[in-house]
């Protein structure tokens, strides 16, 4: 194990418009950076304007993948120390209705915004148990309290904060928060370009 830091944080979906938000927010001195996402060409860009202030780890990693995310968790352990903050951010949407919505398309987003969690958490949780504290954020939504669509997304996103209250209760009295944020719409780059294409109109409804 080399030196190690003072905070080991994991990010997922780093390379996203609220990943890169999260980087940039976590990016001090005494901290690793580990950035996750499957966008490479963006994880390497933002890894590179990151890296002069803090250790950065840039994985291109799917993050559904059970031996992927064990084999990353071991090696930042190896590296530098247990992961002392996990934030469970990547998911994604597509704006489709539930009849339009194959039994493929379902798995993918259920896969990324619940599996996905379930995954990383439990990989990390070892971890924050030896050293005795951990913070596991996980991103939820208001998707998960009232009918906006995506509706693969919004179940997920129910599932996950059930996740969160099973993490919170049964592995406190270990040291470990687990908490979720129910974050509402984010004007994220890409993800609301298609839609403010084909509606020009669609984001002034939403903010009314």
């Amino acid at each position: 194990m080399s030196q190690s830091p003072d905070r080991v944080v994991l990010i997922t979906g780093a390379a996203g418009g609220i990943g890169q938000a999260l980087s940039r927010r976590f990016r001090e001195p005494g901290t690793a950076l580990v950035l996750v996402d499957r966008d490479g060409d963006r994880l390497t860009a933002l890894a590179e304007r990151l890296g002069d202030g803090a250790p950065v780890l840039a994985e291109v990693l799917d993050i559904t993948d059970e031996n992927a995310v064990e084999d990353l968790v071991g090696r930042v352990e190896d590296r530098w120390d247990a992961v002392g903050v996990l934030v469970n951010n990547a998911a994604y949407a597509y704006d489709e209705d539930l009849i339009g919505t194959t039994p493929e398309r379902w798995d993918e987003q259920v896969a990324i915004g619940l599996r996905a969690p379930y995954l990383c958490s439990r990989a990390v949780l070892p971890g924050m148990r030896r050293a005795g504290a951990g913070v596991i954020l996980t991103m939820a939504s208001v998707n998960a309290h009232q009918y906006l669509g995506n509706e693969a997304y919004s179940a997920a996103k129910a599932g996950v904060e059930s996740l969160t209250r099973s993490i919170a209760v049964r592995y406190g009295p270990d040291g470990v928060r687990s908490v979720a944020l129910g974050i509402g719409t984010v004007l994220t780059p890409g993800a609301w370009d298609a839609r403010i294409e084909r509606d020009p109109d669609i984001v002034e409804r939403l903010t009314r």
